[in-house]
């Protein structure tokens, strides 16, 4: 029973390691998927987008985009699909916290890409790359504030 035990627990911990692998390359069970997030809004204002991607396990990215920039990461869903990714976005006054991948997003993602844009009237969802067909999916948050 004990080496039942740890052969289920080596198996499960490979598992894991592939998902999160440099040259990540998913097996026959996981789906690989690449989720963009690219800065649109207009290239002249002073305020940078901020922006702090990440799921429980993974810090993706805590830190500005530039405009008409994107950045970009890979991963394997999981075996049960729980995957989850967030992005917390900072751009002057305004905020917007949304996952860009959870299970219900996946079926957006044809081709196994969400590809996000950040525009100044909100968050825009594409299934594809290169990307077409966008759908509007998020505003910002506007906080009241003092000019």
């Amino acid at each position: 029973m004990e080496h039942k035990l740890f052969i289920i627990f080596i198996v499960a911990n490979f598992f894991q390691a592939m998902a999160f692998e440099e040259k990540l390359t998913c097996n026959i069970f996981l789906d690989k998927y690449t989720v963009y997030v690219a800065n649109l809004l207009p290239s002249g204002n002073p305020d940078p987008l901020t922006a702090h991607c990440a799921s429980k396990d993974w810090e993706v990215w805590n830190s500005t985009i530039a405009a008409n920039q994107n950045i970009s990461w890979s991963f394997c869903n999981s075996f049960i699909g729980r995957t989850l990714f967030f992005c917390h976005l900072f751009w002057g006054w305004r905020d917007a916290s949304f996952d860009v991948f959870n299970s219900k997003l996946k079926a957006s993602c044809f081709g196994l890409v969400c590809y996000w844009e950040v525009r100044s009237d909100g968050m825009y969802l594409s299934g594809s790359y290169p990307p077409m067909n966008f759908k509007k999916m998020h505003d910002w948050n506007n906080p009241k504030h003092n000019i």
